[in-house]
């Protein structure tokens, strides 16, 4: 009772069930696998590369360490709320770069006081709020001032505060 079913003894792997080869189909599953491992490889690595360039938020304050050589903690404000990721990497990196300076948070007690704005309407709120006065404004629109009015004013480079 063979169904048209060829057996040889030899090495050869073909088998015939009703007339049907199963070679070709065993060369077509091997192309689908080896196709989904290619996609599959490329997902990957796709996954675990990075897609964004890592933007370090601490270049922001750079140039402002120079006046704070002496001094051990500062004042740190903001009109941004710190509870959100973005502005809280600022502030996190802020420390890093002014370190070994303390940032005290929203605390304008102090005899220097970063002022990190959204605009300049809201540094200039941030300044008549505290009765400072602007030392030092880099590019990115961080001011660092002083709540101590006998504080020299020869430096002052904090310039185009107008809203």
């Amino acid at each position: 009772m063979c169904l048209n079913v060829e057996c040889q003894p030899s090495n050869k792997t073909t088998i015939n069930y009703m007339n049907i080869s199963i070679k070709p189909f065993k060369n077509f599953f091997l192309g689908c696998c080896l196709v989904l491992i290619i996609v599959n490889a490329f997902q990957l690595f796709q996954k675990l590369s990075p897609q964004h360039s890592i933007n370090f938020s601490g270049l922001k304050f750079s140039g402002l360490g120079e006046i704070l050589e002496q001094e051990s903690i500062i004042g740190y404000v903001s009109d941004l709320d710190l509870k959100e990721a973005g502005p809280l990497a600022e502030y996190e990196q802020a420390q890093y770069m002014l370190a070994p300076v303390v940032l005290d948070v929203m605390n304008p007690a102090h005899k220097f006081i970063i002022i990190n704005p959204s605009n300049n309407t809201a540094a200039l709120d941030k300044l008549k709020e505290f009765n400072a006065r602007p030392l030092l404004r880099n590019q990115f629109g961080v001011i660092l001032a002083t709540t101590d009015q006998s504080f020299p004013d020869k430096n002052s480079k904090a310039e185009n505060l107008q809203p």
